[in-house]
């Protein structure tokens, strides 16, 4: 998520543009395109979700069988490229990485995002495909931050197969960011108005926009990460879903971080693979399934 926010609804409180141009600058993301391939080895794969919406992806592989899946889910205005240093510190430890484009991101199709109504999803679809190719009894971590955070964290609250959650700058709800973000003339009405134009072209519920609702729902383990410094995303939201949590749970402050680089340092990478190989062993079963594969 991006000040693309304010900007639409700031638009419609003064009528300059078509209903229509408003709301998209709240359900169409900026498309930063996919430049080249990465010098880690890795296939291509590409999954149709259920709405009929193609994704891009690239898996990882370890050089023997994984001992787990990790998938790496971006946040919006940017794409796969963006973790591709972080699988290649996986792909080290044993997992089969897996980095895709979310819909209307990167090379993948698709025109609106619904922030995590259908995203979650079009993750489970990349699951089924992850798991057909490297053993369907290898457990699941999904590590994602901002969007990507609120796609795993409802994901999680769905899909079975998912061990392990890393959630950095996670929104807790919607609503709460629109709220959050009007400014101060913009009337009750207006808002609404510009919230039902995005709902309609996107095809979602704004309430059904919540992680911190599915939070209650999610039993395995999950790590919050929230920079100090986000001005973006207080961290009031990772606080709320953190409350929320029916299952194991860490919240960890970064210091100094702000809302774009919540992992691109090194210390939030030592805490996701801290966290990751404290609570993640293959199992027996798994081990078995992924060999037969």
């Amino acid at each position: 998520m991006r000040p693309l926010l304010l900007l639409s609804l700031l638009t419609l409180a003064t009528g300059c543009v078509h209903g229509n141009l408003v709301s998209g600058a709240l359900v169409m993301p900026m498309r930063v395109p996919v430049i080249g391939e990465p010098s880690l080895p890795h296939e291509n794969f590409e999954v149709t979700t259920t709405d009929g919406i193609a994704l891009f992806g690239w898996r990882f592989a370890p050089e023997s069988q994984p001992r787990g899946v990790l998938v790496l889910v971006h946040g919006k205005d940017i794409n796969r490229q963006h973790f591709v240093a972080a699988a290649q510190r996986f792909v080290k430890q044993g997992f089969a990485v897996v980095a895709y484009d979310q819909r209307a991101h990167g090379e993948s199709k698709g025109e609106f995002i619904t922030y995590g109504v259908r995203e979650a999803g079009d993750l489970s679809a990349v699951i089924d495909v992850s798991l057909a190719r490297y053993g369907r009894e290898l457990p699941v971590v999904v590590v994602g931050e901002s969007l990507g955070a609120a796609v795993a964290l409802q994901a999680a609250a769905k899909d079975q197969r998912i061990k392990l959650v890393v959630a950095g700058a996670s929104f807790s709800d919607l609503k709460t960011v629109v709220d959050d973000k009007a400014p101060f003339f913009l009337d009750e009405k207006g808002k609404q108005r510009a919230l039902e134009i995005a709902q309609d072209e996107a095809r979602f519920s704004i309430a059904d926009a919540s992680p911190a609702e599915a939070a209650t729902r999610i039993k395995v383990p999950v790590l919050l990460l929230h920079g100090s410094e986000d001005a973006y995303l207080p961290m009031k939201h990772s606080l709320k879903i953190y409350e929320s949590l029916a299952g194991p749970r860490r919240f960890v402050r970064l210091e100094g971080v702000g809302h774009v680089d919540i992992l691109l340092s090194d210390a939030a990478w030592d805490e996701v693979e801290s966290f990751v190989n404290a609570r993640l062993e293959p199992s027996e079963e798994a081990v078995a399934g992924a060999l037969s594969h």
